[in-house]
């Protein structure tokens, strides 16, 4: 699970300007995970949907796409 991150703005205009990207879901995101073992292969996607938390959208699903590389290939 992605459980989130804190994110800290220097000025009022730097945080209004990445809330509205993260609002029109313009910003990319990027996560570092540690394992634990050998990944099978050195890179791939995985594509799968999300369910939506029922209290902030009333449900459903959302496509979710996860692309990832072993940073030791």
């Amino acid at each position: 699970h992605t459980t989130g991150a804190l994110l800290l703005a220097k000025s009022t205009a730097s945080r209004d300007r990445l809330m509205e990207r993260f609002a029109d879901r313009s910003i990319q995101k990027y996560y570092l995970a540690l394992i634990d073992g050998v990944p099978r292969l050195p890179h791939g996607t995985q594509e799968s949907y999300l369910r939506r938390k029922l209290q902030f959208s009333g449900g459903g699903l959302q496509e979710g796409q996860t692309s990832w590389y072993s940073a030791s290939s």
